[in-house]
């Protein structure tokens, strides 16, 4: 007997050896790979879900610094702490850095020099390089989460590589693309017509609670923000080498790029890019599908369509604006 064709059972009879036909096999795998199509998009549904939570998380966190800040000082950080000329002039550091004592990265901040500029070697190196803080970051985000910030400033040899920010101030609501914009809580202080010219006619507003007479439940003081938007808008194919957006350390710089925007459009628009000053007003903007994330003066958060009225987006943004619409979905 060819032990190979037959086996004897229990009972001392032989019974054949059957295994799987082709077109059986053939049906286990269709089986296997319809369930596997059914269960991937639930399981990436599911990460997504997971991503998002510890994006607000995030953003939470953020909030509560800045009224940390608030408490300890009286007042919350400025959109930058010095000059903000650009044509190679003073750039210097921004509100993030400034909450760092306030999210539990003290060891961070005492590694900055606050007299130095956002450029100098000494804070280049505390900003940590290729790695942005994880908390400045949202988890969705798939770009690089760095670029060779090469015009602070070109021609000079100050060329390096920082990490970028996925959250950025609310400087007020805008009607177009000048620097002038309904103050909001990081707004400016203007003393020209508004309008980038190299001169140092602006300064950052130095907002409290009190001034928040909309009330901070009412009022946004920060929101997630794309750092490869200039792909998005067409200005660039990539985020290096000009990352001018949204270096995390970076205050704000005339032409809008650093720690600020003003509301001009709605969550997610394309913008058209034709001038540099356009930055300023480009869209609050994120990885995450149908709206943003934004955090309100009070700490808490919210996610705004992309479809909310561009009227009540704008009455989010200002900070003594008298405006009585402020609800949305």
């Amino acid at each position: 007997m060819n032990p190979s064709r037959s086996q004897v059972s229990p009972g001392g009879s032989s019974r054949p050896q059957r295994g799987f036909t082709l077109v059986e096999l053939l049906v286990v795998i269709a089986i296997i790979g319809t369930l596997v199509g059914l269960l991937l998009p639930a399981v990436q549904a599911a990460r997504e879900s997971a991503r998002r939570s510890a994006c607000i998380n995030n953003m939470k966190q953020l909030g509560l610094g800045l009224l940390n800040f608030h408490d300890a000082r009286s007042v919350f950080p400025g959109a930058t702490l010095g000059d903000m000329r650009w044509t190679c002039g003073p750039k210097a550091l921004g509100p993030l850095v400034m909450i760092l004592p306030y999210i539990e990265e003290t060891v961070r901040y005492n590694k900055f020099d606050l007299t130095k500029e956002f450029n100098d070697p000494v804070n280049v190196t505390a900003a940590g390089g290729t790695m942005p803080p994880l908390t400045f970051l949202c988890p969705s985000y798939g770009e690089k989460k760095s670029a060779v910030a090469n015009h602070y400033c070109p021609g000079t040899g100050v060329n390096f590589t920082t990490g970028v920010t996925c959250y950025l101030g609310v400087r007020g609501a805008a009607n177009d693309y000048s620097n002038k914009a309904t103050r909001g809580v990081f707004g400016l202080l203007l003393t020209g017509n508004g309008f980038y010219s190299g001169l140092p006619y602006a300064n950052p507003a130095t907002t409290k609670i009190k001034d928040i007479t909309d009330g901070t439940s009412k009022t946004f003081i920060y929101g997630e923000f794309r750092p490869d938007s200039q792909i998005v808008v067409g200005q660039s194919t990539t985020i290096d080498p000009d990352n001018r957006w949204c270096p995390w350390s970076l205050g704000h710089v005339l032409e809008g790029s650093g720690s600020t925007k003003t509301m001009l459009y709605s969550p997610n628009q394309v913008a058209g890019f034709t001038q540099y000053i356009q930055w300023a007003s480009h869209s609050f903007s994120s990885w995450h599908r149908g709206g943003v994330h934004m955090v309100r003066a009070d700490a808490s958060t919210g996610f705004v369509g992309d479809n909310i009225d561009i009227t009540v987006w704008k009455n989010l943004a200002t900070i003594a604006g008298g405006e009585t619409n402020t609800l949305f979905e």
